[in-house]
Formats: structure tokens, C-alpha cells, sequence
């Protein structure tokens, strides 16, 4: 069982980039994503997900 769940989407790119740089997990579709692996991804990329809305918050269960 995951100890993330999804939370609310991420609003904007700002906002991403504040997350990734504090090594915060993120969920993309249905997957957690750790900062590293986020880092790779193109600045465009990025871009593009946040505006489509599936980038998520993920907190951690209660």
C-alpha cells in the first residue's frame, strides 16, 4: 500500500518548480514521481503538464 495519496493539482509551474526543488514526490496520472526524476523532464514539459492539469500534490496518508 502507498503511503502517498493524491492531492489537489499543482496550479502552476512556479509552484512545481518550488516543489521539485524541496524534493517533494508528485503524482503524475496515476504514478508518484520523485523530484529526481521530475528533474529530468524539459522545461516545455513541464509546462505542458501543468497546464493540462495532471500534475497533483502528493500527501502522505493519514
Amino acid at each position: 500500500m502507498s503511503k502517498y495519496k493524491r492531492g489537489p493539482i499543482i496550479p502552476d509551474l512556479e509552484t512545481l518548480i518550488f516543489c521539485l526543488q524541496h524534493g517533494d514526490h508528485v503524482y503524475h496520472e496515476t504514478a508518484i514521481l520523485p523530484a529526481c526524476q521530475l528533474g529530468t523532464w524539459t522545461y516545455n514539459k513541464l509546462r505542458e503538464k501543468v497546464r493540462s492539469g495532471k500534475l497533483h500534490f502528493a500527501e502522505v496518508k493519514s
